[in-house]
């Protein structure tokens, strides 16, 4: 049994060890075609492995069919050969491509947006979707703000999590693993640092059921619960790829969805008054009134271990403590739900936009599709 075992781990091993260097030296080797030669190639590779022997395929036309019943059968094929064709170019633009295809190529929509947020010294989350080059922001806003946090999830491949990883990196973005996350999130927020997650992934227990293009699906709420206790500006933002390879990257207006009398952008400029309503100074009072044993917030008892609270993202829901009756928990939990949804309602409207650009090869609806 043991045996059989550490054949299985050494094949395991293997695979990843096949996977990993085939894709480096295809990636090195292309690094030395010209630009269009690339594109091309790598579009023959996707139709090829992807369209032609299936990988992902039925995953994709599932999905599709679900979300665009008016689409005929003609209309999804032609839609499922253009996904393949613009995550060749993704690949292209995160893996292959320097800094000088870029140039003149990038339009920022609305970015001061997130220097205004950056002034009320509470942090920025930015929220985006696997949606065309979905790296581009998080790089444009590393450039600008010198430290960016991305939340990720650990890849299956540990090789290429580690490539991935150092890719980051050096373009100046920090990670943050998902599992256990939310200390180091709210260390990166209260040091006025922009923490970028991606939340379009099927969310298993973690999250809650919503309808997402019109069917229910599991969604993570991290970026709600952060946004309702904080009160931290959360900026929705995407990388949208026209049919020339230009990209516009849209920061949306900053969402607000604490509970103090704060919200939005403040009208003073006094730094002092902005930096009251720093993460950690407000976890500090709140620590600091239950060990003297007064009350907090309606929500905390005496004596709560505000530590505990803060050990992952999934679990922070549960770690935090019940409210007092039944009914005041509900509405804390609608209004969780609420947010989500408006959070989710803008990444359903450029999926329905530009549906060749988002990562159809996630199982989204994994209850339905299977």
């Amino acid at each position: 049994m043991i045996y059989s075992h550490q054949i299985n781990d050494f094949i395991k091993i293997l695979k990843n060890y096949l996977e990993f260097y085939s894709f480096l030296f295809l990636v090195s080797i292309m690094k030395f075609f010209p630009t269009m030669f690339t594109l091309f190639l790598l579009k023959i590779l996707f139709f090829l492995f992807g369209y032609k022997l299936g990988i992902r395929k039925l995953i994709i036309i599932r999905q599709l069919k679900l979300c665009f019943p008016e689409k005929s059968d003609i209309e999804i094929k032609i839609l499922t050969k253009k996904i393949y064709s613009e995550l060749a170019i993704t690949v292209a633009e995160v893996f292959i491509f320097n800094e000088k295809y870029f140039q003149d190529k990038i339009e920022l929509i609305n970015f001061e947006e997130v220097k205004k947020a950056l002034s009320l010294n509470r942090g920025v989350i930015i929220v985006s979707a696997h949606f065309s080059n979905w790296e581009m922001g998080a790089k444009i806003l590393a450039k600008e703000y010198s430290e960016v946090y991305g939340v990720v999830k650990k890849q299956r491949n540990s090789l290429f999590n580690t490539y991935i990883d150092q890719k980051r990196q050096l373009a100046g973005i920090k990670t943050i693993e998902m599992k256990n996350a939310l200390k180091n999130i709210i260390s990166a927020l209260n040091k006025n640092k922009v923490v970028a997650f991606l939340v379009d992934q099927y969310a298993s227990n973690q999250g809650t059921e919503i309808d997402f293009m019109g069917h229910k699906t599991m969604v993570y709420t991290s970026v709600a619960q952060i946004g309702l206790k904080f009160n931290t500006p959360i900026i929705v933002a995407f990388d949208v790829r026209d049919e020339n390879g230009k990209h516009k990257v849209i920061f949306h207006n900053a969402l607000f969805f604490g509970q103090s009398q704060n919200i939005g952008f403040p009208k003073s400029n006094n730094p002092q008054k902005v930096k009251e309503l720093s993460i950690v100074s407000q976890v500090k009072n709140m620590q600091a009134q239950s060990q003297n044993g007064e009350e907090i917030d309606n929500d905390y008892p005496k004596n709560h271990d505000f530590q505990g609270s803060l050990n992952s993202i999934s679990e922070g829901v549960d770690n935090i403590p019940p409210a007092k009756d039944l009914e005041a928990k509900k509405q804390k939990n609608e209004v969780l739900v609420d947010k989500t949804k408006e959070i989710n309602s803008l990444i359903e409207e450029y999926i329905k936009k530009y549906p060749h650009l988002w990562f159809w090869v996630h199982r989204k609806w994994r209850n339905i599709c299977g």
